[in-house]
């Protein structure tokens, strides 16, 4: 038997997953885009996955890095911040007819 046979297979996701070019660190938000850089939306991240040890809470959140942030909330640019989703309902009127 050889040798590569009998060391276990990495994964497609532990190979790409070790790359320094997938690590949010690779990029850092302290460049500037220049002048003409225009935001595609108010609110810019990147969206960080919260850990299963971290999910047992039972809510619905991640973590944004923001990168771009409207006028009101540009200190946060550059900030990790929590991002929370309520269940609300929905009313709907029923119409009998």
């Amino acid at each position: 038997m050889s040798v590569a046979r009998s060391q276990a297979k990495q994964s497609n996701y532990a190979i790409h997953v070790a790359r320094d070019f997938n690590q949010s660190g690779f990029y850092p938000l302290n460049q500037n885009p220049g002048v003409n850089y225009k935001p595609v939306a108010d609110w810019v991240g990147r969206l960080i996955l919260p850990t299963r040890e971290e999910l047992r809470d039972g809510l619905d959140w991640v973590r944004m890095e923001v990168e771009s942030a409207p006028g009101s909330a540009s200190s946060l640019v550059g900030k990790v911040i929590r991002l929370q989703w309520q269940k609300i309902r929905i009313w709907r009127p029923i119409y009998k007819l």
